[in-house]
């Protein structure tokens, strides 16, 4: 795991951006922050694809310190992706429930998660989870050590928004 890091310095009222680089080859990773109180903060996703507009998602920052967040998702016309993080200095495992609008479980996952790590995948492609697709209903995602949180991304192919998560 590599990375890199910056302070800033924020006059009262104030507001700044950081960006990385949209260039070169595809990184993935994910983002810590430490925010003090009163400031806020939120991520940008962009997609780039030549002849085609820009497509961005707007996601809030979530806690490090969860042990458990819930997402609604709709795979009736479109496609749900979780990322999952591990912002804790232990291992853990990522229980998974999803659960039809009727409330009833359609399906459960476990995912293992090493410290400091991040997974992401289609939800419907995680072992177990295959019943979404058709469907809509909820996902609890809860960790018996360490903590998670959690993105939900939708797609219909050609638009990207973000679906935020409830954290505990």
């Amino acid at each position: 795991m590599g990375g890199s890091s910056t302070v800033v310095n924020l006059a009262g009222h104030g507001t700044t951006l950081i960006e990385a680089p949209n260039n070169g080859p595809l990184s993935q990773g994910y983002v810590s922050l430490s925010l003090p109180q009163g400031v806020d903060a939120y991520g940008v996703f962009r997609f780039s694809l030549a002849g085609a507009p820009d497509q961005e998602a707007v996601v809030p920052l979530s806690s490090a310190f969860s042990t458990s967040a819930n997402l609604l998702w709709d795979d009736t016309q479109s496609v749900t992706a979780v990322a999952i993080v591990n912002p804790s200095a232990v291992p853990t495992t990522v229980a998974i429930t999803v659960r039809d609008v009727n409330g009833v479980v359609i399906g459960t996952a476990s995912i293992p998660l090493a410290a400091a790590n991040k997974t992401e995948s289609v939800l419907r492609n995680i072992p177990g989870l295959s019943s979404v697709v058709g469907k809509r209903g909820s996902a609890a995602f809860t960790v018996t050590s360490g903590f998670i949180a959690v993105l939900g991304l939708r797609s219909d192919g050609l638009a990207l928004t973000s679906i935020p998560t409830a954290q505990k």
